[in-house]
């Protein structure tokens, strides 16, 4: 008689299970498996200069990447970019051999494993031409807010081969929704911290979202640029920047259209440049910081915007009432050796016909330009480690100091045939054959000392950092044991701040540091490994500005996995999407819900409680 039950409740139940199945709404669903699939191959633009193009994409960008936290994520990266006579040239010129090899770097996003960090030759085996690699890895669900994946050979992403990478969570969505109702409920809107109610609300209809990245561009091809103005015998540091994009676009008077019930703005901004500090300003509005760097902060609210390469923020902007009949200026400057390119957007509801075009601003003029980090004014809202909250300390905190600048001696000349810069008398290449060492488990400070005149971005692999303190410019170098110059002060007092106070310093994994200056940062080693840090000025990497740390690690931890191979599940994805019960999301990744398990225990319990209700009745 049960067996008789079962078999009846199944033709009954079959077809909610199957209409299940197949309902494409995923929107709220954690725990997905996104197969993506990117190729990246050599083109040519519009202007006939030859780009890398990613799924065919020709505007510098490949397709943009939407999770959520807890996804889980395949990827899949074929190579051809060079033809076969290029990949020859590779065998006798490493330069062409470098950039004929690629790999791929998701910046920010930890932790995802150290096999996951894309740094050829480093953390994995170069993708060789014709070649391919999975990346796969679980997005952690403390992880949330605004990526970027690029490339990290040669001089490659420049050229194109960079995108975009969004974690959405539910935490970001209530910091969201409480700035807006804090802004729909204020009158005038003041500088610094924006206080925040308990309770959250849903509101975020009111604002569009808006993605905006911000770029330098040179008309030459990297390739060349490199070979002939970078690592030539007499070269340069820094080639003359050409143009500057805004979301791969090298137009001014830039239109983004909104609809006309739009509030206000979502903006999420990154500087995905090879080089230049980007600024950024909205005329007549207020900006207001909610994300840094994928943290998520407590609102800070200022004029005008400044973010090294690497950075993301996003921004919360409230419209003023009469964008209804005008648009709304965006003012960017992207810098160059001497002042800045200067460009300018514009925000337009649908309604508007058209906007009265103005010339560029005076990007130095602009209300609140600060170039410097708001290591005190963006503090996060959560602790990244529960147990870690304020200045991350430790008895035996390691210290490791870094002194960097540029050498173009003949000695340096001849040894590696061209000027490179140095960190304590190493480059970068050095450094990747016998790295800097520490102990998984510890906290590590690191103190950067900018020996030369330059403004610097610094980006660090596989940790966010604390940033705890960083000189203006001409403090000096930081020397740990004489605090008596002036960065030894200003050291002294930030961490006199730190303790009095009882505050999280800015936390984040790229910042600026200004010429003759210092910054000094602190990790806690959770991740072992092999891990980078070094200039995002990529031409600056190409001349030895980095240096690669091995985080040791317990003997009890497990051997990581070999990303070289393809997931174990691959072929069950795939025969899933044969049946047609994946969708395609309009990032261009295909997800795939693990509900099955679930609805597999729910078919079962609900099998035995048909069964018993019938032996009941009957």
């Amino acid at each position: 008689m049960i067996v008789s039950c079962a078999v009846t409740w199944l033709l009954v139940q079959c077809s909610l299970f199957l209409r299940t199945l197949s309902t494409p709404i995923y929107d709220d669903v954690k725990d997905r498996t996104h197969l993506i699939d990117l190729e990246v191959r050599s083109a040519y633009n519009g202007n006939d200069r030859r780009v890398l193009s990613v799924n065919g994409h020709l505007d510098s960008y490949g397709p943009t990447i939407r999770v959520n936290s807890g996804d889980n994520i395949r990827l899949h990266l074929r190579n051809s970019i060079c033809s076969q006579n290029e990949v020859n040239k590779g065998k006798t010129y490493s330069i062409w051999r470098e950039y004929c090899e690629t790999a791929l770097h998701f910046h920010g996003l930890t932790p995802i494993g150290n096999q996951n960090d894309g740094v050829p030759g480093f953390t994995q085996p170069p993708i060789l031409s014709g070649e391919s690699f999975w990346y796969n890895f679980t997005i952690p669900e403390e992880t949330c807010g605004t990526f970027w994946y690029h490339s990290h050979s040669a001089v490659q992403y420049g050229d194109g081969f960079r995108g975009i990478f969004i974690v959405d969570c539910t935490r970001y969505n209530h910091q969201v929704n409480k700035v807006i109702h804090t802004l729909q409920q204020s009158g005038e809107i003041q500088n610094g911290v924006m206080l925040l109610p308990e309770e959250n609300f849903d509101v975020t209809n009111l604002y569009e979202e808006q993605v905006i990245t911000l770029s330098d561009w040179y008309y030459s091809w990297n390739l060349d640029v490199v070979k002939d103005r970078v690592l030539s015998y007499d070269s340069t540091t820094d080639p003359h920047i050409d143009q500057s994009l805004i979301n791969g676009i090298s137009d001014d008077n830039l239109q983004f259209k909104l609809q006309d019930a739009t509030e206000g703005i979502l903006i999420r901004i990154i500087n995905t440049g090879m080089s230049g500090t980007q600024i950024f300003h909205v005329e007549g509005h207020k900006l207001v910081i909610v994300e840094a760097d994928g943290i998520l902060v407590n609102p800070y609210v200022l004029d005008t915007l400044s973010l090294a390469v690497g950075q993301r923020y996003t921004l919360l902007v409230k419209l003023a009432d009469d964008i209804n009949y005008r648009g709304v200026k965006v003012v960017n400057g992207c810098s160059k050796m001497m002042g800045y390119i200067e460009k300018t957007a514009w925000f337009v509801k649908e309604a508007v016909d058209k906007v009265t075009l103005d010339s560029p601003s005076n990007i130095k003029a602009l209300p609140g330009l600060d170039k410097n980090e708001l290591y005190k004014s963006l503090e996060p809202t959560y602790e990244i480690f529960e147990d870690r909250k304020g200045l991350w300390v430790e008895p035996d905190i390691k210290t490791i100091e870094l002194n960097y600048e540029y050498f173009s001696d003949s000695h340096t000349k001849e040894k590696y045939g061209t000027g490179m810069y140095k960190m304590n008398g190493k480059t970068l290449n050095e450094y990747l054959e016998s790295p800097v060492e520490f102990n998984t488990g510890q906290v590590v400070q690191i103190i950067i000392n900018a020996n030369d005149h330059m403004r610097h971005p610094w980006h660090l692999h596989g940790h966010p950092f604390q940033l705890v303190s960083i000189g203006s410019g001409h403090e000096g170098a930081l020397n740990i044991n004489d605090l008596n110059n002036n960065a030894g002060r200003k050291y002294k007092d930030d961490i006199k701040y730190w303790q009095e106070t009882g505050k999280t310093p800015m936390t984040r994994d790229s910042i600026n540091i200004q010429g003759r200056s210092y910054a000094v940062i602190r990790i806690i080693a959770n991740s072992p490994g092999f891990w980078l840090m070094h200039c995002h000025i990529d031409w600056h990497v190409q001349k030895g500005l980095g240096v690669a740390f091995h985080e040791l690690e317990p003997r009890s931890l497990p051997d990581s996995v070999d990303s070289a191979q393809p997931p174990s599940h691959t072929e069950e994805m795939q025969q899933e999407e044969s049946h047609g019960n994946e969708t395609i999301d309009d990032t261009g990744t295909q997800s795939f819900p693990h509900r099955h398990k679930v609805l597999a225990i729910y078919f079962l319990i609900m099998v035995f409680i048909n069964c018993i209700v019938y032996q009941v009745i009957m």
